[in-house]
């Protein structure tokens, strides 16, 4: 091999290597950095007094290690209300002590509200789970509403449980037909109202009870996120899946999905860092 061609495949292999090498610090950095998304959501419904109200949302932490940089994201942001949209544990770990130091944590900054996801909702030891959170000062928001007050005007916040199914069981459960009526019961199309909910994917069954504003996660981003394609794979094993993460519009009801906080090696994300979602209300 004349030393022409031996030099131009050492430079290859050592482009190549670069790529690699490259390519391995930006997803370790992008799967161990929390970031801060912002969305503006614009209603003429809101109460004037509403008007730069910031809604923090967390979903899907499942116990990771990321307590300290999630509690430092939100000093820093100062949200009026904070929002925990379940899949605060994961089902497979006894331990669910980082969970306990970010919850602790959370109504010190703004008041905080819960609703299960479905490791939560599932977790073999639940009552006691759910004991130790409510400790904290977090309030659990279980089917029910009420109202966020803020100088004369008010607005109103539903939790929603989530359904006891799997994903693909959504579509013909009885139970998630039942929750889906009861929201529409509940609320009160003359007041700004906001949804908290678990699975994004369930946007896609609210139909006569859409609220002014929906706040979820569950799909994960779809794990490895493509340009102009969006997630490949949801956290139920769905390929591109719908509602994965952004802003979402369905007959003027808006949907803001996070991708989550979860650190889990085997679901690298690409392209799709753990983040927390900061909601600025507008008129």
């Amino acid at each position: 091999m004349n030393k022409t061609k031996k030099s131009r495949r050492l430079l290859i292999v050592f482009v190549a290597a670069l790529i690699v090498a490259g390519a391995g610090v930006y997803i370790f950095i992008d799967n161990t950095t929390v970031c801060l998304t912002p969305y503006t959501v614009y209603s003429t419904k809101l109460p004037d007094e509403f008007a730069g109200y910031k809604i923090a949302l967390i979903s899907d932490f499942h116990n990771s290690y990321f307590y300290d940089q999630i509690i430092s994201r939100l000093k820093q942001a100062s949200p009026d209300l904070i929002l925990l949209a379940g899949d605060m544990v994961h089902i497979n770990h006894d331990n669910y002590d980082n969970t306990m130091a970010l919850l602790s944590a959370l109504p010190s900054i703004a008041p905080t509200y819960m609703v299960y996801g479905n490791h939560d909702a599932w977790y073999p030891d639940n009552k006691t789970l759910q004991r130790e959170i409510e400790k904290t000062g977090v309030v659990w928001l279980v089917n029910r509403q009420l109202p966020i007050e803020r100088g004369n005007s008010k607005i109103y916040l539903y939790g929603m449980n989530d359904p006891f199914v799997k994903d693909h069981e959504i579509a013909s459960s009885k139970a998630v037909a039942d929750m889906l009526e009861t929201l529409k019961t509940a609320r009160d199309p003359g007041t700004f109202s906001v949804l908290l909910m678990h699975r994004a994917n369930l946007f896609a069954y609210m139909n006569d009870n859409l609220y002014d504003l929906v706040l979820a996660g569950h799909i994960h981003g779809g794990l490895v996120r493509l340009p102009f394609i969006g997630g490949l794979l949801s956290s139920e094993l769905v390929w591109f899946p719908n509602y994965d993460k952004g802003i979402y519009t369905k007959k003027g009801s808006k949907m803001v999905v996070t991708v989550g906080c979860d650190y889990d090696l085997s679901r690298i994300r690409v392209f799709n860092g753990p983040e927390v979602v900061l909601v600025t209300l507008q008129k």
